[in-house]
């Protein structure tokens, strides 16, 4: 995260944003703090899926990948729902 980005949050948190748009805001902070991301998948195939991680936190970079994974499943579980007559 470079000075302007870190200058835009902090008068960004500063605002009476609401709960909806601070979740918003941490998950963008959250994310800058993730310094990789691993994507599987090919998108012409089927869809691609993308996790940022932390490769400094190998722990926490396993709990993103297996939650990334599990909910990958529930997706294509709920699509071929919609595939079957």
């Amino acid at each position: 995260m470079n000075d302007n980005e870190f200058d835009t949050i902090v008068r960004l948190m500063a605002m009476d944003l609401g709960p909806e748009k601070m979740a918003i805001l941490r998950e963008f902070v959250d994310r800058g703090a993730q310094t990789c991301s691993l994507e599987w998948g090919t998108p012409s195939k089927g869809g691609s899926v993308k996790v940022y991680i932390n490769p400094d936190n190998p722990e926490q970079a396993t709990r993103r990948i297996k939650e990334m994974f599990r909910q990958r499943g529930i997706g294509n579980d709920e699509l071929n729902k919609g595939a079957q007559p």
